[in-house]
């Protein structure tokens, strides 16, 4: 997710440096989940990773889940990254008008979209916190 705003910037060399930098923390954190899991888990972990992709999913070896997809599993988890996304691209977009331009420029679009999503935000959460909305049988 942190891509977009890297992307929205327009500029390959920034694009390029984040790609470099998210691949080289993303392996390390890799490596020490696999630490620990194996660890924790041992043969079940072991059995389970060489059956497994370790980045990108494999069509071939695709098993149904066993529970069906849900949004409101999605919505319980997801919410904070979705405003992240949000708010950072409105940053992107507010820091590069005022570099470009040399002065402050509120966008109607990129207020309406922030404040959308702040709104968004405190529902979703109030609604997880509070009520059993977004609880489904058989999911954590």
């Amino acid at each position: 997710m942190w891509l977009a705003p890297v992307l929205f910037l327009h500029h390959w060399l920034a694009t390029l440096l984040y790609s470099a930098v998210f691949f080289l923390y993303y392996e390390r954190i890799i490596f020490t989940e696999e630490e620990f899991l194996a660890k924790k888990f041992g043969d079940a972990y072991q059995n389970w990773s060489a059956k497994t992709p370790l980045l990108f999913p494999l069509r071939w070896r695709w098993v149904k889940p066993e529970l069906p997809f849900s949004w409101k599993t999605v919505l319980r988890r997801e919410y904070h990254g979705l405003l992240e996304l949000i708010v950072s691209m409105t940053a992107v977009e507010f820091i590069t008008d005022f570099i470009v331009q040399q002065r402050v420029v509120f966008d109607l679009f990129w207020i309406v979209l922030c404040t959308a999503g702040v709104v968004f935000y405190l529902t979703i959460r109030a609604a997880a916190k509070w009520t059993t909305l977004l609880i489904v049988e058989g999911r954590s």
